[in-house]
């Protein structure tokens, strides 16, 4: 089984797999489930935890809500005040942009709220 497939199996069995601060494997969930599956667990743990660790990555994902560049005047979705090679708001000379179509996953000028 490879490591992906016994993060989402454990998963649905009701345990909680994360990284600890030290970079180890932190499971939690009901005692049955953590001692059914920490064999398992153990003879992957390299795998396991270079698994974790990638998914902690790809969750930095940036997003437009959460940027400063971010504004939402009266009752709008929100517009992108940072970048220019968006489509403008309302019109010519306008500050506002449309948000990107992937809300700022893949933003060069994302900055965080300040």
């Amino acid at each position: 089984m490879n490591p992906a497939m016994i993060i989402i199996q454990a998963t649905a069995d009701g345990l909680n797999l994360a990284l600890s601060a030290t970079g180890t494997i932190k499971a939690t969930g009901e005692a049955a489930a953590v001692n059914r599956w920490l064999p398992l667990i153990r003879e992957h743990k390299v795998d396991i935890i270079s698994e974790l660790q990638a998914a902690a990555n790809d969750s930095a994902v940036t997003a437009c809500t959460e940027c400063q560049h971010f504004a939402r005047p009266g009752k709008s979705e929100g517009y992108c005040g940072g970048r220019d090679d968006l489509p403008l708001a309302y019109g010519a000379n306008h500050p506002l942009r449309r948000l990107p179509a992937d809300g700022g996953a893949s933003c060069h000028q994302w900055r965080a709220e300040k």
